[in-house]
């Protein structure tokens, strides 16, 4: 019996789409780059956006923004079937013809609207305003009937996405940013809120992830160093760095932590903000900055749900108690210490997770300036790449005097592992498409019986197939298909042998 195949990643480099006049990559993506500009005043103005509660934002209007344009970018897949617990995402109806300019911004206005319903309302009717400014535009540009058919599916697929959001255990979280009912464990080295302050959102770790291996045991850092008061010991060493940094303050690295303090913004909003620009600025279509958004928002969400989980697993105590304790009581940071455990940095977590997107997509030196605050906090500033931006913010917590350096060094390395599966989550739905071999990729796709094709390649090459840990499976030569009607459910690799270019990813599914 074989098996039923969802669908199938592009094979080797990037896949030239197939242009028709309904694609979304012959579109304009300034709708979705106003979009996520706008986002940022209404996380600013809007009571209850803490830094989780924007990030959830972003994750959710990343997915519906994907899976209502998806069918309008050839080659990809829905990402329904390999989320947990996902309904099955509406699919256009009609046919295909649609605007996805219009698709695209009502979906988003949806689940903005929906999810910050506590915005004020002066932003409310800047939403409405944006979003109808717009359909003036894209009404005249498409047949009636086809940007009536292109708002509803916005809509239709944004709804969808809002049913699934409402069951991840967060739904409201924004009435409920400091729950009365927690009471922090006491303890050597544990967390303790400054000035009595309640824990900020102390349950978070729990919330249902998009990707699941991003909060097991496996992908979430070691425990936080041992408790210990002496000096030489890694904990007291790192306190004693925060409080020499912080001492011996320049007035750039003062800069930097009120530069990336983030209070009213929050970090989530400061990163989309960015992607925003970049691909505002480049000039990107539609289709890529889909991509871009929905990856970069996924990944920032992932990030807040691990590096939340690892927080209050661990508990550990922020500098300023340390230090008061240990080393100088009359010691203070220069920005003001955050209401949550200090172990692992949460802007270093997103922060990274969001660079390793943006460098996956534009590469590992591409130049850009982030004016996010304007000329506010010493801004724009300017970087010769988007991990040198990550790590700047995730330093300036270190100039902040709230965060240890090993925070700062483990959070990065989480936020990089919850892009990786972000972007390995999207690469299993990317479908490869029928081109020459002498464009740079290989054909490769499934007939209806389940057998791999590779029929632009003379036959008599043999193929290995991995497991998504890398793990070599088979090797197999064949003439015009090979069969993988043997495989398990589950995502695999397909490469021909000795080809040095990137395998192929397929997901097989019961």
């Amino acid at each position: 019996m074989y098996h039923r195949i969802v669908l199938l990643a592009f094979s080797i480099g990037s896949v030239p789409v197939l242009c028709r006049s309904q694609n979304a990559d012959q579109y304009s993506g300034d709708a979705a780059h106003s979009f996520y500009r706008f986002t940022l005043e209404v996380v600013r103005t809007s009571e209850g956006s803490t830094p989780p509660v924007a990030a959830r934002m972003y994750g959710y209007m990343g997915l519906a923004l994907y899976e209502a344009v998806r069918p309008g970018i050839p080659g990809r897949a829905s990402l329904g079937p390999l989320l947990p617990d996902a309904p099955s995402f509406p699919e256009p109806t009609g046919g295909p013809d649609l605007h996805w300019p219009s698709v695209a911004l009502h979906a988003m206005s949806i689940v903005l609207d929906s999810m910050y319903v506590q915005m004020i309302p002066a932003m409310r009717d800047s939403l409405y305003a944006l979003r109808n400014s717009f359909d003036a535009v894209h009404s005249t540009q498409v047949p009636a009937m086809v940007f009536v058919r292109s708002v509803a599916h916005g809509q239709a697929v944004a709804q969808s996405v809002l049913d699934y959001a409402r069951t991840d255990g967060r739904y409201g979280c924004q009435f409920d940013n400091f729950p009365g009912s927690y009471v922090p464990p006491a303890g050597p080295c544990l967390w303790v809120p400054e000035q009595g302050e309640p824990a900020l959102q102390p349950d978070w770790g729990n919330s249902r992830p998009f990707i699941l291996a991003d909060t097991t045991t496996a992908n979430l850092p070691p425990a936080a160093p041992a408790c210990s008061d002496l000096p030489g010991s890694v904990l007291y060493d790192a306190a004693l760095q925060v409080y020499n940094v912080v001492n011996a303050l320049t007035p750039q690295e003062l800069t930097i932590a009120e530069y990336w303090n983030d209070v009213h913004i929050t970090p989530p909003a400061h990163s989309l903000t960015m992607t925003a620009q970049v691909l505002r600025e480049e000039n990107h279509d539609l289709a890529t900055s889909v991509l871009a958004l929905a990856q970069c928002g996924m990944a920032v969400s992932e990030a807040f749900i691990a590096g939340w989980r690892t927080k209050y697993r661990d508990n550990l105590l922020r500098p300023i108690t340390y230090v008061n304790l240990h080393i100088d009581p009359d010691w203070d940071p220069a920005v003001p210490t955050p209401p949550f455990p200090e172990y692992v940095s949460g802007h270093s977590t997103q922060s990274h997770a969001w660079a390793h997107v943006m460098t996956d997509l534009l590469g590992p030196g591409f130049a850009f300036t982030d004016s996010t605050h304007g000329g506010q906090f010493g801004g724009p500033r300017g970087f010769n790449s988007f991990e040198a931006c990550a790590e700047e913010a995730a330093m300036s917590r270190i100039y902040g005097g709230i965060h240890y350096i090993f925070s700062d060094t483990l959070g990065a390395s989480l936020g990089q592992r919850c892009a990786q599966n972000t972007l390995d989550l999207f690469g299993s739905v990317a479908t490869a498409v029928h081109m020459n071999a002498s464009s740079g990729t290989i054909g490769i796709r499934f007939d209806q019986e389940g057998r791999l094709l590779v029929p632009d390649e003379p036959s008599g090459l043999d193929i290995e197939v991995f497991d998504r840990a890398g793990r070599k499976l088979f090797r197999r030569s064949f003439q015009e298909a090979v069969s993988v009607s043997g495989l398990a459910p589950g995502l695999y690799l397909a490469r021909l042998v000795d080809d040095l270019r990137s395998p192929l990813r397929f997901v097989i599914a019961p």
